[in-house]
């Protein structure tokens, strides 16, 4: 309530008053819209007045809530003689829109919902244009002392205030010509000479140049990066782990980028100094002598950060002849062994250089010469004798040599060499060598055909399944799924691969007798399932005819398949099954029986079509769906099964009456096994039987719930069902549900219990006398 009124202040006051009292004016608002919107500034309080243009609130009501509004806003905001000559009504701002308004930066964002916000209102244009000329004059005067102060100060927040009011002016409306004086003034604020003069300047001027649409030279924006990094990273405390290489890496940008000197710089060498000096001691101070090699990472690394960081001379001439000492013996001790750890070789010279040791140039001399005569040898030795070892040596001679002592033309005979034994033929036997071979390639950066990258990752699954025990049926997919794999690559008959189809075949058969511990015309559908799976593993798995035959599983097939066929003849899926099985036993009458069901499949389903044709009852269209869907799923030529279903669908056409509901209803049920259109007049009245027999007499004994019987009764007329039995049994009970309702309701003496009943009870059929009684009731009651 202290806050002094601005210029920039009034004039928004003035937008937001003037939109209220243009709102209002018609003299309608919704009180309690209004209230609520009190603490939810202009845009909300402006969609409540819209609001109340339609409700027609009583002209005092809302003289009521504007003087209210008026009071607030005097006394939240103490606007002076300035806001009142300008501002009939007054208006609420929320708490954070008065802390935009009485900053120095200007919200642009709450402009633009300002001015939305009137022209929403239907404010004239005039006043719309006299509010924003109100605003320009005082972003001309803003555009004014920001340019004044940010050549003054040259002060962070100066500059941000210059960019603000730029964007401000841009958005209201300033004239170019004006703006473009100010961008000048900040454009002289982006020059190398102000940079070196205060970088921390030059950094926040490029940051929010893009606001004041300056264009800032490419190496400001550098060195405004550059810093920005350096300052970051010179927040993090020497002690933490890897903090040096950020600081280096943030020094190496900023001397990339030319950027000059500034105390932050300054001061991130100067911790990068004690971080690399801390870092270079504690490396000398645990290292051991005999075992270097562990800890020549660490001291190159230390000594090379203590390089970058520039560590005072006196410091490092401190510590020379121990870390030359530890880079000799770690040249030794790497020279010394097989170069095939080239890390470690690499490390040792790596820390020689840094140390300055004279022998690092002689060693890698030697090194050279040594790693060319190996390869050399083992290139000979797999001419000679093509071996795993001598292979496995190769590929590492070649690794070593590729990293260390780069010879083109002796590294490209070598590898030559190495994928020459690569192109060969293998037998079983070469697995174990082509494994090898294909694991060290990589090593050599051997090129390896496909086929030895497909039987490498193969062997070891075929191996894992070769070594499962034989009756355990629950590994059967895996072991399937390796030979599955082995087969599809090709892979030789490796011994394991012998040995997985024998333990296959094993633990197949072993799942058949399983099954055939039962006899075959006992079996269930689960029985028949599996001896199914298992006849196809047995196969599948390489079992011989001769084998099976040495089972008992075309006794137990015969007899299955003779009691199905015995049986139930519309158990189609167990018929199904016993013809499956004789087939995979190879049953000697297979073929005679399938003959023999077909004729019996044909006659039925001829004696079905002709029964439904001349009679029509719910058993005649019951068969026909039946024997279709026999035919259909046990092997009957389609056009039969066709002409069956066309002999189906033509029974519901015509006319019908009630009489007949008992067939459409089956013909409905049957139909999706004969696979035949219904018409959807038929459909419909199927449903309507079952919602009705379900709203007379619902499932579990419950109460009869009158409006679902009602509507069960509305929507069969609808739909034109015949006076069938149901539906009469469905408008008796809903008479007599309705009456005792109404009777209840007439006891009751309440007025809209007794209309309400005499609705329903009209609507039920309720008898006529009885409605008369309960109006009666009804008249006397009111």
């Amino acid at each position: 309530a202290a806050m002094a009124p601005q210029p920039l202040l009034v004039a928004w006051v003035a937008l937001a008053a003037v939109a209220v009292r243009r709102a209002a004016g018609d003299g309608h608002a919704v009180v309690e819209k209004i209230r609520e919107a009190e603490s939810e500034g202009l845009p909300t309080a402006m969609e409540a007045l819209s609001e109340a243009l339609e409700a027609g609130v009583p002209e005092a009501e809302v003289e009521a809530a504007e003087d209210a509004m008026q009071t607030r806003a005097i006394a939240d905001l103490a606007l002076l003689s300035e806001v009142a000559a300008v501002a009939t009504h007054g208006v609420t701002l929320s708490s954070d829109l008065k802390q935009a308004l009485a900053t120095t930066k200007v919200d642009i964002g709450r402009l633009h919902s300002a001015f939305q916000a009137a022209e929403d209102a239907g404010l004239p244009a005039e006043e719309i244009s006299a509010a924003r000329t109100l605003l320009k004059a005082e972003l001309l005067t803003r555009l004014s002392t920001t340019t004044a102060a940010a050549k003054t100060t040259r002060s962070a927040a100066a500059v941000e205030q210059l960019a603000n009011a730029i964007a401000a002016g841009q958005a209201i409306g300033v004239e170019q010509s004006d703006l473009e004086a100010a961008r000048q003034a900040y454009q002289e604020e982006l020059t190398t000479e102000v940079a070196t003069a205060d970088l921390a300047y030059c950094a926040h001027a490029v940051q929010h140049a893009g606001q004041a649409r300056v264009k800032v030279p490419a190496q400001l924006v550098d060195w405004a990066a550059a810093f920005e990094q350096v300052r970051n990273v010179g927040r993090l405390p020497e002690s933490q782990a890897g903090s040096l290489p950020k600081y280096l890496g943030a020094i190496k940008r900023a001397r990339e980028v030319k950027m000059p000197s500034s105390p932050e710089l300054e001061n991130l060498e100067a911790k990068a100094k004690v971080s690399a000096s801390a870092n270079l001691n504690s490396a000398l101070s645990h290292a051991e002598l005999e075992m270097v090699t562990k800890y020549l990472g660490e001291l190159g690394s230390a000594v090379d950060g203590a390089q970058q960081a520039h560590v005072p001379d006196t410091t490092m001439q401190a510590v020379a002849g121990q870390v030359q000492t530890f880079a000799k013996s770690g040249l030794q001790q790497a020279m010394a062994g097989t170069k095939d750890d080239t890390a470690v070789v690499e490390e040792a010279l790596r820390l020689a250089d840094l140390a300055g040791l004279a022998d690092a140039a002689t060693a890698r001399q030697s090194l050279s010469s040594e790693l060319h005569a190996r390869l050399r040898s083992a290139k000979a030795a797999v001419a000679a004798n093509p071996s795993a070892a001598t292979m496995e040596e190769l590929a590492k001679a070649l690794g070593s040599t590729q990293k260390l002592a780069y010879d083109a033309a002796e590294v490209a005979a070598a590898r030559q060499e190495y994928e020459k034994q690569l192109g060969g033929t293998f037998a079983a036997a070469d697995m174990d060598y082509m494994q090898r071979v294909v694991k060290f390639a990589s090593l050599a950066r051997a090129k390896v055909p496909p086929e030895l990258i497909q039987w490498s990752a193969t062997l070891p699954l075929v191996q894992e399944a070769a070594a499962f025990p034989a009756d355990n049926p629950k590994l059967l997919p895996k072991m399937f799924s390796a030979l599955q794999r082995a087969e599809e690559v090709g892979l030789p008959d490796v011994l394991e691969l012998t040995e997985l189809r024998s333990k296959l075949q094993s633990c197949a058969l072993t799942c058949l007798n399983k099954v055939l511990t039962k006899t075959g015309d006992a079996a269930t559908d689960q029985d028949m399932a599996d001896l199914i799976k298992a006849l196809e593993s047995a196969k599948r798995a390489g079992v011989s005819d001769a084998v099976l035959a040495t089972t008992s599983v075309r006794v137990f097939a015969s007899a299955a398949l003779q009691a199905a066929l015995a049986g139930n003849r519309d158990d189609l899926g167990r018929i199904s099954q016993a013809f499956e099985v004789a087939d995979l036993a190879d049953v000697s009458d297979t073929a005679a029986k399938r003959s023999a069901l077909k004729s019996d499949l044909q006659a039925r389903l001829s004696a079905g079509k002709a029964a439904a044709a001349a009679s029509h009852t719910a058993a005649t269209i019951s068969e026909l769906g039946r024997a279709i869907l026999a035919g259909h799923k046990l092997g009957l030529p389609a056009s039969e099964v066709a002409a069956g279903r066309q002999v189906f669908e033509e029974q519901l056409v015509g006319s019908f009456t009630a009489s007949d509901m008992p067939f459409l209803e089956a013909a409905v049920s049957s139909a999706g096994n004969a696979r035949a259109k219904v018409p959807a007049r038929i459909a419909g009245w199927a449903e309507m039987q079952s919602k009705l027999r379900a709203a007379t007499s619902p499932p579990g004994g419950g109460a009869v719930a009158l409006p679902r019987l009602l509507n069960a009764i509305s929507a069969s007329k609808a739909a034109g069902l015949p006076q069938t039995t149901e539906l009469t049994a469905a408008e008796t009970k809903a008479k007599e549900v309705a009456a005792a309702a109404l009777q209840e309701a007439t006891s009751s003496s309440v007025v809209t219990l007794i209309q309400e009943a005499l609705a329903v009870a009209v609507a039920a059929g309720v008898p006529e006398a009885d409605l008369n009684a309960a109006r009666a009731v009804l008249n006397s009651a009111r």
